[in-house]
């Protein structure tokens, strides 16, 4: 009598998760079954070659899964190197840091200037400044103190603060014109990439399309493919878009002097 072999389960992948590593056992031992002969009588192989099917199973399964073991205490291994997606977002995120250096590399001694002064006036160091320095001269000028008031009516601290707050508006509107600026620039690189991309897939649609009419595919024959295969004009949007704009102002209108008493 043939003794069955051992079942030998294999070493490289014991920490591997169980579930995953059993569904794909079972589907390999599955086409192995599928695939075995049968006896005289008809009926299934028995023990002894079913465990070799097994064992070819974990084989295929240690081929298919080609990862490197898991063991205690082993140390951490190097990151690999990102490739695919994770690729093109690190290029995009390097070159947009790139640019903002350049920018800021190119920048006047007077935009500069005006950063300094509005990071400063935008931060808590400047109130905690002004509130020691404004009460500090009332209540000089208060008497609370016990020194001499040297504006006693206000004047010069109201003239300081209508002074001050002239130069600070100043640098504020000269900083938020760069940043409409930059967001302007922004605003164009999303537009023509949009433009860009909707090119691209009114040409995947029309490429699906023949494809589709090759393999006889009734939805090829949709009225709304033309359509859609066709670029879309920018002017055109905009121009439809001031149409209806327009349109919605006047029935606004309409309704708004439909609604007024008549005396």
């Amino acid at each position: 009598m043939r003794r069955a072999p051992a079942f030998v389960a294999p070493t490289t992948h014991a920490q591997q998760p169980a579930a995953r590593r059993a569904t794909l056992l079972f589907c390999l031992l599955a086409d192995e079954l599928d695939n075995a002969p049968t006896s005289s009588t008809g009926q299934k192989i028995g023990t002894s070659a079913t465990v070799e099917i097994l064992n070819a199973a974990y084989k295929n399964a240690d081929q298919l899964q080609a990862e490197p073991p898991v063991y205690p205490n082993q140390p951490p291994t190097e990151p690999t190197p990102s490739t695919g997606t994770a690729q093109i977002v690190e290029r995009n995120i390097r070159a947009l840091l790139e640019r903002e250096q350049q920018r800021d590399r190119q920048k006047s001694w007077q935009n500069r200037v005006a950063d300094v002064v509005t990071g400063f006036t935008g931060s808590m160091t400047f109130v905690f400044i002004h509130l020691a320095l404004f009460g500090g001269w009332i209540m000089w000028n208060l008497g609370w103190l016990g020194l001499k008031p040297f504006d006693p009516s206000f004047v010069v601290l109201a003239m300081f603060a209508s002074v001050e707050a002239i130069f600070l508006s100043t640098f504020v509107l000269i900083s938020q014109n760069r940043m409409a600026e930059l967001a302007d620039r922004r605003a164009n690189l999303d537009l023509q990439v949009s433009l860009l991309s909707e090119h691209e897939i009114t040409r995947l649609i029309i490429l699906v399309t023949e494809m589709a009419k090759k393999m006889d595919i009734k939805e090829a024959h949709d009225p709304e493919i033309p359509e859609l295969a066709q670029d879309i004009r920018p002017e055109k949007v905009l121009n439809t878009i001031e149409q209806h704009e327009a349109r919605f102002a006047d029935q606004q209108t309409n309704s708004a002097a439909s609604s007024a008493p008549t005396t």
